[in-house]
């Protein structure tokens, strides 16, 4: 080999030798590099709901190295010195509503969170999830109650009738069943009337449930021929404003039990019926809210279920069953709520349990007592009664307020531009999500806003025939 020849050999040598070290350099690095890590999100900050004047926390939880860092943001904007992996808000009001998110970082790159949104809660707003129901101020019904014990009301399909029980005098017993009618939903009510003897016994008899069609009238009473100590019992009529047809007939040991069972309310087609007893097989207290069906209006009532998603380890009473059953008030002493106070629950269908209950401050705060009794059939107003409360007549008496329910959706339909309109009935403080489905079946989101009023849409993606369907939800 000639000197030229060993130079280039030489130069190749080095080449080769030079390419293994920066390949084995670059092994190094890219291990050194695999050894750290982009932040990866592993737990997503959650939708927070509280009332106004209350607390919220949105948390979340990152890995990587080296150890990640944060930045919280409200709509999209960096909140000073929010650099923790949680984000604390204490007494919110109204314009902390909207969405919340954080960047995590380190030297490897970094990711936002998914978005949390945070909604502010009036107090007066009781929040089930796809709907929330907006209370009014409590209302004494003064022309119907006596410095006597007025309670356990319920209220005609048509609203024009109002069947209360009372232990006023001029009735047949210690407690009586009573009626008043008004003209129209606008006009006072009518002196009250005692139901008589094809009713009323010299036992106790209330707790009245009137059916949808106005013929069936169930309450509880404690008159001979039952099985225990109260029961419930259905009087009937027809036609419609006729004369009671007595007896009452017991609803039998398909209901009914040794113990005491009262307090009915049904759905409107009456095969769903929920009612109070103390009956054993409950999780505890004075007594339970039990549910039975039927499937038609002339089968037997099925075998009573404890309510065991409601109940708990103290009272509950007074069931009020939304005329389409999805809905429950009630009663309970449970311990938050030591003097027996209303809550409210629903769930989805009519076999599916109900969801976990949520206390209504509206009706009556914790120190004032109060039970649910009835809701209008077109669900704008509850009837209750509360205990010595400030503007009542004394004792329990009959009381009622406002019912809507949010949010409410309204469509419009197109403008001269094309846009399709909605008209939008929410709240301040709330963030709304309108979505849109071809079949009532797959919903897709479309739009959020914590707007409420009129809002336009420019018609979503294609459906079949042209049709389409469209919902809003609350965060």
């Amino acid at each position: 080999m000639d000197s030229n020849d060993q130079t280039q050999h030489n130069i190749q040598m080095n080449m080769n030798t030079n390419t293994r070290l920066l390949m084995s350099a670059a092994v190094v690095l890219a291990t050194a590099l695999s050894s750290r890590g982009q932040p990866v999100i592993t737990q997503q900050p959650t939708n927070q709901m509280p009332n106004i004047d209350g607390s919220a926390v949105f948390s979340i939880t990152a890995t990587g190295s080296p150890p990640p860092t944060y930045q919280w943001r409200f709509n999209g904007t960096d909140l000073p010195n929010e650099t923790a992996n949680s984000l604390s808000l204490f007494n919110v009001q109204f314009p902390n509503a909207g969405p919340y998110s954080v960047v995590v970082s380190n030297d490897s790159g970094g990711v936002t969170s998914q978005t949390a949104w945070l909604s502010v809660l009036p107090n007066n707003v009781v929040n089930l999830g796809d709907i929330e129901l907006s209370f009014g101020v409590p209302t004494n019904v003064t022309e119907l109650n006596t410095s006597a014990y007025e309670d356990a009301s319920s209220i005609s399909a048509d609203g024009l009738t109002l069947f209360f029980d009372s232990a006023r005098p001029g009735g047949l017993g210690g407690l009586d069943i009573w009626s008043s009618t008004r003209s129209n939903a606008a006009a006072p009510w009518n002196i009250p009337v005692n139901l008589g003897p094809q009713i009323n016994s010299t036992d106790d008899d209330g707790e009245p449930r009137i059916s949808a069609d106005g013929l069936s009238l169930y309450y509880g009473s404690t008159r001979a021929g039952g099985l225990g100590d109260v029961d419930i019992w259905v009087v009937s009529r027809s036609p419609l404003m006729s004369a009671w047809e007595g007896p009452p007939v017991n609803l039998g040991s398909s209901v009914n039990s040794a113990w005491g069972d009262g307090q009915p309310s049904l759905s409107a087609d009456e095969l769903i019926l929920v009612f109070a007893s103390d009956r054993p097989g409950g999780p505890g207290g004075f007594a339970d809210l039990w549910i039975t069906t039927r499937t038609n209006r002339g089968a037997a009532w099925n075998e009573p279920v404890n309510l065991v998603e409601l109940n708990s380890g103290n009272t509950e009473l007074y069931p009020t069953l939304s005329p389409d059953g999805l809905l429950l008030f009630f009663m309970s002493s449970r311990t938050s709520e030591p003097n027996g106070n209303v809550w409210v629950s629903k769930r989805s269908s009519r076999s599916s349990p109900f969801d976990p209950p949520m206390h209504v401050d509206s009706i009556a705060p914790t120190a004032q007592r109060a039970k649910p009794h009835a809701l209008a059939y077109d669900g704008t107003t509850l009837y209750y009664s509360s205990f010595n409360r400030p503007g009542g007549l004394g004792d329990w008496d009959l009381w009622q307020i406002s019912v809507t329910r949010l949010p409410q959706l309204k469509a419009l339909g197109k403008n001269p531009t094309g846009e399709f309109g909605f008209e939008l009935l929410g709240r301040e403080g709330a963030n709304y999500e309108i979505q849109v489905s071809p079949d009532f079946k797959a919903w897709t989101p479309w739009l959020t806003t914590n707007a409420s009023g009129t809002v336009g849409l420019n018609d979503p993606a294609s459906a079949p025939e042209g049709r389409r369907f469209y919902r809003v939800l609350s965060h």
